[in-house]
């Protein structure tokens, strides 16, 4: 079921929109399960329970 009008909004920044916003910039690469956890959907992959997850693994007590 699809709202009729707007209600929620959606605030999202890449690292590659901040970029140009630097005087030098060093990418890396880092392993997802160690140092990403976004929390970008409601359920199902980068969710909330998935952030949980990931943090439990890496030693973190919720």
């Amino acid at each position: 079921m699809s709202p009729e009008e707007p209600n929620a909004y959606k605030f999202e920044t890449l690292a590659l929109d901040m970029m140009k916003l630097q005087d030098d910039c060093l990418a890396y690469e880092v392993d997802r399960n160690k140092e990403f956890a976004p929390v970008k959907n409601k359920t199902c992959v980068d969710s909330v329970d998935t952030a949980r997850k990931l943090l439990r693994l890496n030693g973190v007590e919720l």
